[in-house]
């Protein structure tokens, strides 16, 4: 049995894909609404016993699975899984520093590790979001800062159609409005 390999992100001509429905727009401004909270719930804690925190382990989780499409779609590049392995090589040296040093993973470096990542993922993942919704940036959001870049600048920014959920509802809208 092979391991499946992500495909690198496929970059598409400026201009290619449609711009969200009210539906998409609504769905990536509750998704950057959601994505911010955590940020602000992260900020806002001081306590390193949180790394142990269910909620923070599933939002861990997710960063760690997500870190790769931000990094790649949202900066244009094609850096394949190396996001995601530099995420988790922080978060194991912090808890293995943690452990040999306190015998606890409930540790400052740990929790300031860990709210790093939370941050910067959920951070760019929650602007990205908003972005995406208030100036109808198509297909994934994580373009939306390169193409409002590139609009101010006046010169085109690529397209990536959405890898995750926010793909699955557009390409629903657009099939819906074309019956109306």
């Amino acid at each position: 049995m092979t391991a499946q390999r992500e495909p690198a992100p496929t970059f598409l001509q400026g201009g290619t894909l449609p711009p969200p429905g009210d539906v998409g727009r609504l769905a990536r401004l509750l998704l950057g609404i959601g994505s911010l909270y955590v940020v602000a719930n992260v900020i806002g804690n001081d306590d390193p016993r949180a790394v142990l925190d269910p909620a923070v382990a599933v939002y861990m989780l997710f960063a760690v699975y997500l870190s790769a499409y931000v990094v790649n779609i949202g900066f244009g590049i094609r850096l394949g899984q190396w996001p995601r392995m530099a995420v988790l090589a922080a978060v194991t040296g912090a808890g293995l520093l943690s452990w040999t040093s306190q015998q606890s993973l409930e540790t400052g470096m740990m929790w300031r590790t860990a709210q790093l990542i939370l941050c910067y993922v959920y951070g760019h993942l929650g602007i990205s979001f908003l972005l995406a919704a208030a100036f109808r940036t198509p297909g994934c959001e994580m373009r939306s800062i390169p193409i409002l870049l590139g609009r101010i600048a006046g010169r085109p920014a690529r397209d990536h159609r959405c890898p995750g959920p926010i793909g699955i509802i557009d390409q629903w809208e657009e099939r819906h409005s074309r019956r109306g």
